[in-house]
């Protein structure tokens, strides 16, 4: 007999049966090895997963869903085989960059490192039929997210005219604070609440910035829209 998981204790926050939408994630290191598990849980069954990278060891040591044994394998190999395993019903993988192979529709969460590849999943974005864009950004103990709804002309404006630079004008860290585990797990908190505030049809900021550098936690949240 399968398995049917029980959401009673979320219904009212998050109901999965009044959402069936394939969720397209578009990288799978950080951000989307974050993201991944948190909305599984919560009741999304249905992907699709572009990256061209294997597993390294340093992915091993900063993400949740690779292990040791997963070195050199292809990063979407090892996520379809975690979605599985944990009751997804439908994972399409695709071992490329993301650069128009398929219409995008839906949900689309981003967890890229460029801004070049930021602009190419964007203009895609606007040619198809998405929902919700997710564009999410990590670095040192910093995380951004940008939820934009690609109808919504305000979002566009705002979103082309101050967050698609170029990759010469985005911030240069050093190597030795690239990152830690931490802003990509909250990154991908923010996402899974961003995508219940969308279920229930709630209005939420195109922005939240997460920095634990500060003292105690700097979270800043921007609102854009035409009443704002």
């Amino acid at each position: 007999m399968a398995f049917e998981a029980n959401f009673s204790d979320q219904i009212g926050i998050f109901d999965p049966s009044r959402v069936d939408e394939v969720v397209t994630v578009i990288g799978v290191g950080g951000i989307g090895a974050s993201i991944l598990p948190t909305i599984l849980t919560m009741g999304f069954r249905r992907f699709r997963l572009y990256d061209p990278d294997v597993v390294e060891d340093r992915n091993v040591a900063t993400n949740l869903i690779y292990r040791s044994k997963d070195m050199y394998r292809a990063k979407v190999e090892r996520a379809k085989e975690y979605l599985l395993d944990n009751d997804a019903l439908e994972v399409e993988i695709v071992q490329e960059y993301y650069t128009g192979q398929e219409s995008l529709s839906g949900l689309v969460i981003s967890g890229v490192d460029s801004m070049s590849a930021r602009k190419e999943i964007w203009r895609h974005v606007l040619a198809g039929d998405v929902f919700l864009y997710l564009d999410g950004r990590i670095g040192g103990r910093h995380a951004s997210l940008f939820a934009i709804e690609p109808f919504n002309s305000a979002h566009i404006d705002w979103y082309e005219k101050h967050w698609l630079f170029d990759d010469e004008e985005a911030a240069d860290l050093p190597c030795t604070v690239r990152t830690v585990v931490y802003p990509a797990v909250a990154l991908g908190a923010c996402m899974a609440d961003f995508l219940g505030r969308w279920s229930r049809n709630e209005r939420m900021p195109a922005q939240v910035d997460i920095n634990f550098a500060e003292p105690g936690l700097f979270l800043q949240t921007v609102f854009v829209g035409d009443d704002d």
